[in-house]
């Protein structure tokens, strides 16, 4: 039998879905774009010191971006039950979402910055697969583990991201997403070869510069959801901190795990691939990166 086309509610057309789509979108792309930018003239930055600089960094990122993964699904978890909740008009529940979603990520960032941290070593000399140098596996373990132990700025940050996504105010996100990374790029300017008085630390440098921009980006969202003018309004209690509703939980898992299942197969994937790349050398990994 064919098919019946289903209509649109009378009061929305198809002109104003298309204008959502393009106003939610366009921030994000913009910030996707700029932030590209910047992370090439990070590499940029930290090429400046050799390859085995840049191979430092390689080896640190695919353990990070796998770290990573569990926040990364947490949050397209946090994305839809929000945005269920706006729809549905309920600001108080909208809310409430808000407040457990940031626990859950507090306490999952603290387990992956305390695995992250102690396993640091481990991890870049399982990711040099015996083709790197003593020198390059430390410069990577240092860079792991400053980003390692300051993992809850970047899990708060996409926390509040996804949240504010999931009411369709993407604009704030793109602000201090932003913000964020031009504060890293003028932090590597100043730490990673040393001006205006600053020290000259290197690798250990750009880590650094990232974390500040990751704290930076962290506060302004704190500040736009305690302000509460994009919808959502944190209100913190302490009695509150460590309650939790079941189905907003499970409505969180439920989206949020296999989208950890599909992150941490993907990651395993890269994790393995670079893994091979190293095999080769420092020169094979440094160009592999900058690729």
């Amino acid at each position: 039998t064919k098919k019946r086309k289903r209509d649109l509610p009378e009061s929305i057309t198809s002109k104003a879905l298309y204008k959502d789509i393009i106003r939610i979108a366009w921030p994000s792309l913009a910030e996707l774009m700029l932030m590209s930018l910047v992370n090439m003239i990070d590499m940029m930055m930290v090429g400046n010191l050799g390859p085995n600089a840049i191979s430092a960094v390689g080896l640190a990122l695919q353990p990070r971006f796998l770290l990573m993964s569990t926040i990364i699904a947490l949050n397209t978890g946090i994305t839809a039950v929000i945005a269920r909740a706006r729809g549905a008009q309920d600001n108080e529940r909208a809310n409430s979402i808000l407040r457990q979603a940031l626990v859950l990520a507090t306490a999952i960032a603290v387990f992956c910055s305390v695995l992250g941290t102690l396993g640091a070593r481990w991890m870049i000399t399982f990711m040099a697969a015996g083709g790197m140098t003593q020198e390059t596996i430390d410069l990577g373990t240092t860079y792991f583990q400053i980003q390692s132990s300051t993992f809850i700025f970047l899990a708060w940050s996409f926390c509040i991201t996804a949240a504010l996504r999931g009411t369709g105010n993407s604009k704030p996100c793109m602000t201090y997403n932003i913000t964020a990374n031009i504060v890293n790029v003028i932090g590597n300017w100043l730490l990673i070869n040393g001006h205006l008085g600053f020290p000259q630390l290197g690798v250990a440098g750009a880590s650094l510069a990232s974390v500040i921009g990751h704290f930076v980006g962290a506060v302004i969202a704190f500040i736009i959801i305690l302000k509460g003018k994009y919808y959502l309004k944190l209100k913190i209690s302490f009695k509150s901190i460590l309650s939790f509703d079941k189905t907003v939980v499970s409505g969180i898992f439920k989206v949020g795990v296999p989208a950890m299942v599909e992150q941490l197969l993907m990651r395993t994937g890269l994790v393995l691939y670079s893994r091979t790349v190293a095999t080769l050398g420092e020169v094979s990994l440094a160009t592999y990166e900058i690729c």
